[in-house]
């Protein structure tokens, strides 16, 4: 079978951050396969936002 040879970089299409650290390729039988996993920052900054979306959701009910 062919095979082909090909470097890239992958970044965060948020915040830019690289990812290549998160980025696992595999050779499966007939096909390679490639698993980004999420930017860190990115997780980290949904989980404040929701942190803060859940604490002032919280306020509005007790003030109610």
């Amino acid at each position: 079978m062919p095979e082909l040879e090909v470097n890239f970089d992958v970044y965060c299409a948020s915040c830019g951050a690289g990812l290549c650290g998160n980025t696992t390729v595999s050779q499966g039988r007939y096909r390679a396969k490639l698993e980004i996993e999420p930017c860190d920052e990115c997780i980290t900054k949904a989980n404040q936002d929701g942190f803060q979306d859940g604490k002032a959701e919280g306020q509005e009910e007790n003030e109610e």
